[in-house]
């Protein structure tokens, strides 16, 4: 507004008061001005809007796949042949079965071939599949058509896709126009199977020397071997295995021998070591060639089998003895539990290597081992309700 002429009058200068101002706009949006910031010979009235502040959009959650191969399934037998695909960059080999000198695979393949080679007017998708999602997608080296999932998403422009091939196990980064989402072969697994050669470094955190993932990818991939399973699946999924080529040659051995005991580039120092502290004392090791009493605990897979050593009657020496005191100490623990464990303070933090005891349908002690997504996973070490041989 423009200020007002000046009063003749000394006397009304004196008495002016500001100017109030009745605003039907959002008082929010105004800022109060002290009187003493009005002068009385000048006053006027001042409104000083503030600037908003830009609304803020939700961030969306990531979207979910709506369909997924399924996964993968190891051999009934212990010791199979299989097809090497591909060698990953933390040395597992991957490979698929064969029987008979065939596989499954060439099947799959020549479906997709017959169905997308037919689709090259096919309409390109509009935006990227989730991770996750199941789709088909092109080789480049080949252009041959293969089941694959999403592994990453890169939004360009051009929006590029990085997907990993179910059935082989390589990864590729490929434009939208090489991805199909109308499936077929869907009540397929995935026929790639991950392994990990027994005996070597599996420790995720260690990056393999180049030089020797080449060694192996020359010396490996497209050729026939023969695999025998030697443990339990390791935490990444991978499958214990000694591989050995059609001329024999055991592929553990010879990177030993060469002198890969750890095939890592570097090692991790002493402070970032994430090894679980023992939490139990060790269970005494059995003398061989002795023969004691046992009951089945646990299969955990086809060739590993969890047992416990049931009481001996009649021990003939001092280490017998040892055996049957470890075992009246184990049933007085469980007895202990039973009745006491209830009352004991609930778990809080579930950190690796801590002690802690577990309800499973009764109170077992138990150690945890290892943590996904704020949820500790637990397993039994050698404790379980006795059943009867």
């Amino acid at each position: 507004k423009s200020r007002s002429p000046p009063n003749d009058d000394g006397a009304d200068k004196i008495d002016k008061k500001p100017e109030i101002v009745n605003s039907s706009g959002d008082v929010n949006n105004f800022v109060s001005i002290p009187n003493s910031v009005i002068s009385n010979e000048t006053s006027q009235t001042i409104l000083i809007q503030e600037p908003k502040s830009p609304e803020k959009k939700p961030e969306m959650p990531p979207e979910k796949p709506t369909f997924q191969w399924k996964p993968a399934v190891p051999p009934l037998e212990s010791s199979f042949k299989g097809y090497v695909t591909n060698i990953g960059d933390d040395g597992s080999i991957h490979l698929y079965v064969l029987q008979n000198g065939t596989s499954q695979v060439e099947t799959i393949s020549k479906a997709l071939q017959f169905k997308y080679v037919k689709l090259e007017n096919y309409k390109c998708l509009k935006k990227a599949p989730p991770v996750g999602e199941a789709c088909v997608a092109k080789f480049s080296l080949d252009n041959a058509w293969y089941r694959a999932e999403v592994v990453s998403v890169y939004p360009g422009p051009p929006v590029k896709v990085k997907v990993n091939f179910v059935d082989y196990g390589n990864n590729e980064i490929v434009p939208l126009s090489f991805i199909r989402t109308d499936l077929v072969m869907k009540e397929f697994p995935r026929q790639c199977l991950e392994c990990a050669l027994f005996g070597i470094s599996d420790n995720p955190k260690l990056v393999w020397d180049k030089d020797l993932l080449t060694f192996l990818h020359t010396q490996l991939v497209d050729t026939e071997v023969s695999v025998e399973i030697q443990a339990a699946p390791d935490k990444q999924g991978r499958l214990q295995t000694l591989i050995r080529t059609t001329s024999g040659i055991d592929l553990s051995e010879l990177l030993l021998s060469m002198g890969f005991d750890d095939p890592s580039e570097n090692t991790e120092s002493p402070e970032t070591c994430s090894a679980v502290p023992d939490t139990f004392t060790r269970a005494l090791e059995l003398r061989k060639g002795d023969i004691y009493p046992v009951c089945v605990t646990l299969l955990p897979c086809k060739n590993i089998v969890c047992l416990q050593i049931l009481k001996i009657p009649n021990p003939k020496d001092e280490f017998e003895s040892e055996l049957n005191d470890t075992h009246d100490a184990f049933l007085q623990l469980i007895a202990i539990l039973q009745e006491k464990a209830e009352n004991f303070s609930k778990l809080q933090e579930p950190m690796p290597g801590k002690f802690v005891f577990w309800e499973y349908p009764k109170i077992l002690t138990c150690d945890v081992i290892e943590m996904h997504d704020y949820q500790a996973q637990f397993m039994l070490n050698l404790i379980n309700e006795l059943k009867e041989c």
